[in-house]
């Protein structure tokens, strides 16, 4: 779709018949009002540690996430646990869900103007005060 946004689906017979024939159905979008299409994902059933391709350093550095979605808009400051090459891991107070893609900038200083990065989730595990978030960097 052209918004991006991700989410879980529940289909009939016939969007489920449709979807694994044409590997994509058309339904409507309320972000971008207007018919898109829809595609099916498999989960990656690899566990964290085997899906990394590049070393974890455990380093607290600023991070600022931003997302902006129908259900769920916020920027947070915050700080990392663990970043790589490809990715990060932060505690953050919003809910986030696996797939959801965020706009990060690390290291984050206010006033310096970087692009962001974006990331997709691929880990949420909540904790006792917040939740702590895995994300991969799309390129």
């Amino acid at each position: 779709m052209s918004c991006g946004e991700q989410r879980n689906l529940v289909l009939d017979a016939r969007e489920l018949s449709e979807l694994l024939s044409r590997h994509e159905i058309r339904q409507y979008c309320s972000n971008c009002q207007t018919l898109t299409s829809w595609y099916g994902v498999e989960p990656d059933r690899r566990s964290g540690q085997q899906r990394r391709t590049s070393r974890h350093v455990r380093m607290e550095l600023p991070i600022r996430v931003r997302l902006n979605a129908a259900n769920l808009a916020f920027t947070e400051v915050t700080h990392t646990l663990n970043v790589s090459r490809e990715g990060a891991c932060f505690a953050t107070r919003q809910p986030l869900r696996e797939g959801m893609e965020v706009m990060v900038l690390v290291p984050y200083k206010e006033g310096e103007l970087f692009p962001e990065t974006r990331g997709r989730v691929v880990r949420v595990e909540q904790k006792s005060d917040n939740w702590e978030v895995s994300v991969q960097f799309v390129r």
